[in-house]
C-alpha cells in the first residue's frame, strides 16, 4: 500500500474550536485526502 497516513490528531483538530489555524489545516488535509484517495488511516490508530 502506498500513500500517506493521517493520524487521529488531525480529526481531533477538525473539531477544535479553540485553534482556528489547526482546524483549517486539518480541513485542508482531509479534503485533499478525500479528493486524491491517496491517504489512509492505520488500523492500529482506529
Amino acid at each position: 500500500m502506498s500513500g500517506e497516513f493521517i493520524d487521529t490528531n488531525v480529526f481531533i483538530y477538525l473539531f477544535d474550536e479553540t485553534d482556528e489555524y489547526k482546524r483549517t489545516i486539518a480541513e485542508q488535509l482531509i479534503q485533499k485526502a478525500l479528493e486524491t484517495r491517496s491517504t489512509c488511516i492505520s488500523h492500529q490508530v482506529v
